[in-house]
């Protein structure tokens, strides 16, 4: 017992004598908890933009465009003369959703047959189009509300009685992607991505630290001739690797577990991109550590947000600016906007221009900022 007690108090003192195993088990925690609940301050998600075609263009049916832009959830940031446009602009990621006032709509309202207001939503985001939906079904049934009272007003009927008459107004909702709500479809493939994430970046983090721990730093730097040389050797070998992985992964595993591939050449190219940019990310990571320790550390710090800060379940519009704006430097955020409309939407490149400039830059300045640290690091030893 004597001799537990003894080993329990010496490793008592090792552990409070040791700075970063106290940082990391009595402040990192709450530090960690504070930012992923800084994420949701908003508490819900407001002012998501949407398109209107309205075809009926009556009173009625402009009363409903200001409800819809009255609601707490939906902007209406587009009118459109087509459902066409509507669709489209939901491929290029500049609305949320839509909606369909067909024509007649308030004609048929006063005839007392049921009229629909037509909502399309983004599917593949679950989070998203169950609350456009919501908000629509709220809406048509103020519009009924108050149809029906001035019906029963009319006729001489108690405003009381509006409660149990026919609904004028109902809804029709088309998913255009993921109209199953398959929870598998919407989550899995961001899930996959932050893994596969994770294992690159803790690859490459090690390209340059296990050299330095090693002492075979200066010996590749030799056989290189230059620090940039070297970088662009590890770079090309990693980021192949990552790449062949990631396309196997995803052509094998996507069609056994039933997700869709819907854009094949498009997924490839954003695959080949994020390779190139998370295996720079994790170079400059290696770059800055002294040890393979101290790289695993920044790898943590990228890594473990990465998936709640990808935007792919959260909006990255509606979270903090700071938060959005460490978001934007992981590798993970612009792939999943393009991996997901590719695969998903079978979007075209010229949808999802600005994710994959995005991880081209991200290589590009990561890779430099290695070498950059790399030459530094090599004139001063």
């Amino acid at each position: 017992m004597k001799a537990m007690f003894l080993s329990f108090k010496r490793e008592m003192n090792r552990l409070f004598k040791n700075r970063k195993l106290c940082i990391l088990l009595f402040a990192w925690p709450f530090l960690f908890a504070s930012f992923l609940a800084s994420i949701y301050t908003e508490k819900v998600i407001r002012k998501m933009p949407i398109a209107l075609c309205d075809e009926d263009n009556s009173s009625i049916s402009r009363l409903a465009a200001r409800y819809l832009n009255d609601t707490r959830s939906l902007d209406l940031s587009y009118r459109v003369s087509s459902p066409e446009e509507i669709k489209q602009l939901l491929l290029e990621g500049k609305i949320e959703g839509g909606i369909y006032i067909p024509r007649g709509f308030a004609a048929d309202m006063k005839r007392n047959i049921q009229v629909p207001l037509i909502a399309y939503v983004n599917g593949g985001n679950m989070v998203i189009g169950n609350m456009i939906m919501a908000d629509v079904k709220t809406i048509a049934g103020t519009i009924s509300a108050g149809v029906r009272i001035k019906y029963l007003e009319k006729t001489g009927s108690s405003v009381s009685q509006a409660g149990g008459t026919f609904m004028p107004v109902g809804t029709e909702n088309f998913r255009l992607f993921n109209p199953g709500g398959n929870y598998m479809r919407f989550l899995v493939p961001g899930l996959w991505g932050a893994i596969l994430q994770q294992i690159f970046l803790t690859i490459s983090a090690l390209a340059l630290a296990s050299e330095k721990e090693k002492n075979t730093l200066k010996e590749a730097l030799t056989a290189a001739g230059r620090p940039s040389d070297l970088l662009a050797g590890k770079l090309l070998a990693y980021a192949a690797l990552f790449f062949a992985v990631l396309d196997m992964f995803e052509f094998a595993m996507f069609p056994f577990f039933g997700i869709p591939v819907k854009s094949a050449g498009g997924l490839v190219l954003a695959n080949l991109l994020f390779s190139l940019s998370v295996t720079s990310a994790g170079l400059m990571i290696s770059a800055i550590a002294p040890t393979e320790t101290d790289s695993l550390k920044g790898v943590l710090i990228i890594g473990a947000p990465a998936f709640i800060l990808s935007g792919y379940i959260w909006p990255l519009e509606y979270m903090p600016s700071w938060i959005a704006a460490f978001a934007s430097i992981i590798p993970l955020m612009p792939y999943l906007k393009a991996m997901r409309p590719l695969a998903e939407y079978g979007c075209q490149l010229a949808d999802i221009i600005v994710p994959l400039l995005s991880m081209t830059g991200m290589a590009a300045v990561y890779f430099c900022i290695a070498a950059i640290l790399l030459r530094r690091e090599m004139s001063d030893a």
